[in-house]
């Protein structure tokens, strides 16, 4: 539900995140909380908010690093509202762990997860999540080299 393009309402985002790290432990926050208009046929994809941690260890090969982590990802939204009616099978309520690993080079990072279903609220019948994995390619055109 974060991400679906065309739903032809305005919507608001919140983002809070904090990275703290003493030596080569670190831990990472981010509450995301993204509230949902409507649209002209009176639906409404319900508020909702996506909060993830991880805590993660630095490692060091050459020009390498490394972040190993352990990670959980909490989402929930009611589903979606239709003239202020949920529709069946949309709610998300699920808790999702797993471990991840990010890997930097100069200006590229590969970022990488394995996120198990832990805890989802689920009506009989309906589909259940089997986690996920995901990988990130990403390049920072602002980092100086040292």
């Amino acid at each position: 539900f974060e991400m679906q393009p065309g739903t032809g309402s305005i919507d608001g985002f919140g983002y809070i995140n904090y990275v703290c790290m003493t030596k080569k432990l670190g831990l990472s926050v981010n509450l995301n909380y993204k509230a949902n208009g409507q649209n002209i046929y009176q639906e409404k994809l319900s508020n909702s908010h996506n909060d993830f941690i991880s805590l993660f260890y630095k490692l060091q090969y050459k020009e390498f690093l490394f972040y190993p982590s352990v990670q959980a990802n909490y989402e929930f939204t009611e589903g979606l509202k239709i003239k202020n009616v949920v529709q069946e099978n949309t709610q998300v309520n699920s808790l999702l762990v797993g471990p991840g690993l990010d890997i930097y080079y100069k200006s590229f990072s590969i970022n990488t997860s394995w996120q198990f279903t832990t805890i989802e609220n689920v009506r009989d019948g309906n589909l259940k999540s089997a986690g996920r994995i995901s990988v990130g390619l990403n390049y920072s055109f602002s980092r100086k080299e040292k």
